[in-house]
C-alpha cells in the first residue's frame, strides 16, 4: 500500500515539473569503484 502511495506522489510531482528542466547527474569515478552516486537537478 505504501508503495502505491509513493508512486502516486512521484507521478504528481513529475507532472507538476512539466514546465521545468529536470536532469540526472551521476559520478563516473564513483561508478568505477562500485560506489553508486546519483543525483537529480531541477532548473
Amino acid at each position: 500500500m505504501k508503495r502505491i502511495i509513493y508512486i502516486l506522489l512521484l507521478l504528481s510531482v513529475l507532472a507538476s515539473l512539466s514546465g521545468q528542466n529536470v536532469g540526472i547527474k551521476t559520478n563516473v569515478l564513483y561508478d568505477a569503484t562500485t560506489t553508486f552516486s546519483l543525483g537529480t537537478e531541477i532548473t
